[in-house]
Parts: structure tokens; sequence; C-alpha cells
């Protein structure tokens, strides 16, 4: 009987940690964030965004590094809560095919 009640009050406490966690902690946890459209200046080759990688950050922004079509690779971030652009860091020298 003290089992389950340890184990009721953990799910529980789990429960309210998830729901209270934010966007890149909802995805880590399987769930889905919508990150909007896809930026404009993005490279596409074949019909295909060049985009390299996206990854979600401690803080619970998320870093973006795609090629854009004038040939720069872009690290773009973006901030919560929402998806709201913010800084980016690029460098020039790539090919846009």
């Amino acid at each position: 009987m003290k089992n389950k009640l340890v184990l009721i009050l953990l799910g529980t406490l789990l429960l309210l940690l998830v729901s209270g966690c934010g966007a890149s902690q909802q995805a880590f946890l399987g769930m889905d964030v919508d990150m909007g459209p896809i930026p404009e200046d993005v490279c596409y080759s074949n019909g295909l965004p060049q985009i390299l990688s996206a990854s979600t950050e401690s803080d619970g922004d998320i870093k973006l590094f795609y090629l854009r079509n004038n040939g720069d690779f872009v690290l773009q971030q973006y901030s919560f809560p929402g998806i709201r652009k913010a800084g980016s860091i690029f460098w020039s020298g790539g090919i846009c095919k």
C-alpha cells in the first residue's frame, strides 16, 4: 500500500513538472512545438531547404543553422515564450546551388 502511494505521488509530481515545462523541454519529452515558417532567406537545392541543424538550448531557445540563398552560413537564435527571432551569427563563402 505504501509503495502505491509513493508511485502515485511521484506520478503526480512528474505530471505537474511536465505541464510547467517550456517549449524546448516539451520537445525533448516528445511533444510538438511549432516554430512557424522556414526563414525566407534559406537556400533551396533541388527543392529542399538547406537547413544543416536545429537544436534546443538549456535556456529554452532554439538554434537553427542553415545556408542563405546568398551563400552565407547562418546560426539563427529563436527565443521563447512563443517563437520570436533573436540575434544571428553568419559566415560568408558558401554556395547556394
